[in-house]
């Protein structure tokens, strides 16, 4: 599984829109330069809420999958710098997008996909089913993690927590550079997971454990 646990837009100068977690807040990036407070390593990008079929970052174009674009893509080379240059074509928009350090985090065989609903149907007395109104559904995974997570990992971790992850920011993921990424339902989620993390260390090293449940957002 890779993953961008620290996004870095989120202390840049980028569009207010382009940071929110909601995707339903959209906003364009075309030619769109950003700055971040200090240099920084990057080599992944997550897209959230948009049908254009590509984007263009530092120059270099990334394809997008369809329909199931939101996720995390990688960048064809890492980048060590305060600026990251984007552009979507002015006919589209898009929710979100993070720019971070997409860490490769070694999974156990057990995955466990599934699916959540929010909707609040109501069964009346005679047995009839009412249905409810503005619920949504979506898809959830949960993996293990058995200690796979390294100094840097958890580092990232602890530098995004404050502002992100504690705040129930969703995270880009993907499972293709899983060694069974074929049996995974869907290549790439935006993904939410609880925010009370506590990890679980091996005696030897500085390894830590954790089972991650991931369920999709918007």
């Amino acid at each position: 599984m890779r993953v961008i646990f620290n996004d870095l837009l989120q202390t840049s100068d980028a569009p207010a829109a382009l940071k929110t977690p909601a995707l339903a807040d959209t906003s364009t990036a075309n030619g769109l330069t950003v700055t971040f407070p200090a240099s920084a390593k990057y080599n992944a990008i997550g897209i959230g809420n948009t049908s254009a079929p590509e984007i263009i970052v530092n120059g270099q174009t990334i394809t997008l999958e369809q329909p199931d674009t939101n996720g995390l893509y990688m960048l064809p080379q890492e980048y060590e710098q305060n600026t990251v240059t984007l552009s979507i074509s002015s006919e589209y928009t898009v929710g979100r997008i993070a720019v971070g350090f997409a860490h490769s985090v070694g999974l156990s065989p057990a995955r466990e996909p599934g699916f959540w609903s929010t909707n609040n149907s109501r069964t009346t007395l005679s047995g009839q089913v009412i249905a409810g109104v503005g619920g949504v559904t979506g898809r959830k995974i949960t993996v293990d993690v058995r200690y796979k997570l390294t100094r840097e990992m958890v580092a990232d971790i602890e530098a995004a927590y404050p502002s992100q992850i504690g705040r129930d920011f969703p995270l880009f993921v993907d499972f293709l550079d899983c060694s069974d990424s074929s049996r995974y339902p869907w290549p790439r989620l935006y993904a939410a997971t609880d925010k009370n993390i506590v990890l679980q260390s091996s005696v030897r090293r500085f390894l830590y454990s954790k089972k991650w449940t991931f369920e999709e957002r918007y």
